[in-house]
């Protein structure tokens, strides 16, 4: 956030600025028809708005038509709209998503360190567990004899213990070597494709069946993220050590997009069930529409 508090601020002040100037310009004019816009100047608060939905191009070709529509000069309102979209959009956005970007390249170079070090942790304690292991020589060996008459034994020796390694669960180990493959991270990518995809196709494709296919995907890739959040807290653990799931911000972001992608997809399946049972119902009691 530190990165950011600079273009903020900058950002607040020329949406100030321009909702001030609009207001200047535009007070009281985009209601020439009486009928009340949302996009209008008349007050601050609509202003601000107004400025915010240039600035993110949504829907800005209706302020430019009620702005060509006013009492204010054309050329004096598309140098006020088309200025706007230039600084805010083209300069402020993008370099809002820079910096954005190079925090996240930056917090991938870490998780990348850690995954290494991970590796190399994993291979010391494998390296471990081999020289654990003791050395037994069989009975006919022809150095069994000299291997014992060469240890000597004190009587009040202290008895050693040896060191022992906990036995890793077969269940870690086998998130380990998924984790760890290197088609793993190509798969995920391709699933987050997929997935915003069907985030997209959502909006077009309003029929019944392709709502219900959608419905299916979108289970199918909650519940390969859920996964994929399982087998990292199994290797990384949740939150006690230095490289755990919940100490990288990506990880965190993860987690969050899980949590309402899943309450969304619940909610949106029992809107899909309540409409089916709204709509049988209607067709019982043999509405006149139906």
């Amino acid at each position: 956030m530190k990165s950011f508090i600079n273009i903020f601020l900058l950002l607040f002040l020329f949406l100030f600025i321009y909702s001030l100037l609009g207001m200047n310009l535009f007070y009281h004019s985009f209601n020439n028809l009486k009928i009340e816009f949302r996009e209008n100047f008349d007050s601050y608060d609509n202003a601000i708005i107004t400025v915010f939905q240039i600035l993110t191009n949504s829907a800005w070709q209706n302020v430019l038509y009620l702005a060509m529509n006013s009492d204010v000069s054309n050329i004096i309102s598309a140098l006020y709209i088309i200025s706007w979209i230039l600084i805010g959009n083209y300069v402020f956005l993008n370099l809002f998503l820079a910096i954005m970007l190079d925090e996240f390249y930056k917090e991938s170079q870490n998780s990348g360190k850690n995954a290494d070090e991970d590796t190399e942790e994993i291979l010391l304690k494998q390296k471990i567990k081999n020289l654990e292991k003791p050395a037994i020589l069989p009975m006919n060996s022809p150095n069994f004899s000299g291997y014992c008459s060469n240890l000597e034994i004190e009587e009040n020796a202290p008895i050693i213990k040896p060191f022992l390694v906990k036995k890793e669960s077969k269940l870690k180990l086998i998130c380990e070597k998924i984790i760890f493959h290197h088609y793993f991270e190509l798969f995920m990518q391709i699933v987050v494709l997929l997935s915003c995809l069907s985030n997209v196709f959502e909006t077009y494709f309003t029929s019944p069946f392709a709502t219900e296919i959608l419905i299916i995907f979108d289970h199918l890739f909650n519940f390969i993220f859920f996964l994929e959040f399982f087998i990292k807290i199994n290797v990384y653990g949740i939150a006690t050590k230095k490289d755990s799931y919940m100490r990288n911000s990506w990880n965190i972001m993860d987690f969050l997009i899980l949590i309402v992608t899943s309450i969304y997809t619940v909610y949106r399946t029992l809107l899909n069930s309540d409409n089916k049972v709204r709509i049988e119902y209607y067709k019982s009691r043999d509405f006149f529409f139906f």
